[in-house]
């Protein structure tokens, strides 16, 4: 049978410190997560083309892991999503430790682990409607490579 595709139940995102090393750090999960955006480097595409060229000359430019939206249901006593509302406050250049775990996506069934630096750049409470949930949104500036393993 083939795998349809990787489901999204499960995914937990945390936070670290400001730590060099974020295979040493100490994580806190952010809870109650129920968005998250897109992962993955980009690259600019350069136009490298001279008068003498009969047709378009282009170069790949430095890969950027971009922006990466977490959003969610809002919990004051949250103590991860506190850590990720005292980072956007905080205006230090200095990137915080991020990690996504997804259960099940690794062979057989591991989890695999995205981990990653950014600033967070943003955190929002989002009241909403009546008879609905207060949710927070944040953004996160991701700063170097993002990699992959598994656990």
């Amino acid at each position: 049978m083939a795998l349809a595709g990787t489901k999204t139940q499960g995914i937990t995102v945390w936070i670290g410190t400001k730590a060099a090393d974020g295979s040493a750090d100490t994580y806190t999960q952010i809870k109650r997560c129920k968005v998250l955006g897109e992962l993955g480097p980009e690259a600019a595409i350069i136009d490298a083309t001279a008068l003498e060229d009969s047709a378009k000359e282009k170069l790949k430019g430095i890969p950027d892991s971009g922006d990466i939206e977490v959003g969610g249901n809002r919990v004051y006593t949250d103590t991860g999503q506190n850590a990720l509302r005292v980072a956007a406050a905080d205006t230090d250049d200095t990137p915080y430790n991020f990690r996504i775990h997804t259960p099940g996506a690794g062979a057989g069934g591991s989890t695999v682990r995205q981990s990653f630096k950014a600033l967070a750049s943003k955190f929002r409470d989002k009241p909403g409607q009546v008879d609905g949930l207060v949710e927070f949104s944040a953004m996160l500036a991701i700063t170097g490579v993002i990699t992959e393993t598994t656990f």
